[in-house]
């Protein structure tokens, strides 16, 4: 993976915005709380494969199950790997900073700002990071109920539908430590970009608790509308105006 590659996340202004500069963390959300219902929610496979397992339980495997029956046994299994799937922290990230419906989605419809990440900036944590892949059409491969490979379980948090295609998205998967806030080394904080509707006295302060809190080295630059056409584009600002 290209180590110049930067990553991006939108956020309104705001006290969460706040934090990520007092704290120096971000939040890895449960798939619980996405818009997407079919986000991480890839269905299992039928159950021909499942019966022919249970038909080679032995007889101490067979035992433990008491007076559960197969059908019983099916279903436990399926809530377990929902509950596991749940605790999983996700943190997605975009590789495009100047689209339009992300500004308008995630950023307050442009009144608010992008928070511009080296891409390693979580390669101590033991966190992974996998490229999201989009389906070619409506269509996808059903999770197994059994045998899952790794390969498998990272399809089930990185594969979405092609509409969300104009995302360009990352996700950063804790896969051992649940959900919740994530300190980072404040050094991977490259660059924050404000909207092209952002208010003068949210930069003002985003700026000024940069210097406060060990981020001097970041770059600000904020959005303007190139004219004649339906796109964006950044002028770097003079933070010394605002200090």
């Amino acid at each position: 993976m290209n180590r110049s590659l930067i990553l991006y996340k939108y956020r309104s202004f705001g006290e969460y915005a706040d934090k990520i500069i007092l704290n120096s963390e971000l939040y890895f959300a449960s798939h619980t709380s996405f818009n997407d219902p079919f986000d991480c929610n890839l269905e299992f496979e039928e159950d021909g494969d499942f019966n022919k397992h249970c038909e080679t339980l032995n007889k101490t495997e067979k035992s433990l199950l008491g007076e559960k029956t197969i059908e019983d046994y099916k279903k436990d299994l399926k809530r377990n790997l929902i509950i596991e799937k749940s605790k999983v922290g996700i943190l997605s990230m975009s590789t495009n900073n100047k689209n339009i419906l992300m500004w308008s989605h995630y950023a307050d419809n442009h009144k608010g700002l992008c928070f511009g990440f080296k891409n390693d900036f979580y390669k101590e944590s033991g966190i992974t990071m996998s490229k999201v892949i989009y389906s070619e059409d409506d269509r996808y491969e059903l999770i197994p109920y059994l045998g899952c490979e790794i390969e498998d379980i990272k399809r089930m948090f990185t594969l979405k539908s092609r509409y969300w295609e104009y995302e360009e998205e990352f996700r950063l998967l804790d896969l051992k430590n649940s959900y919740g806030l994530k300190r980072f080394n404040n050094k991977y904080l490259k660059e924050i970009l404000f909207g092209c509707k952002a208010d003068e006295t949210n930069i003002k302060k985003i700026i000024q608790l940069c210097q406060l809190n060990g981020f001097k080295h970041v770059i600000f630059k904020k959005a303007r509308i190139v004219p004649g056409k339906f796109e964006l584009d950044f002028d770097e600002l003079d933070k010394n105006k605002y200090l």
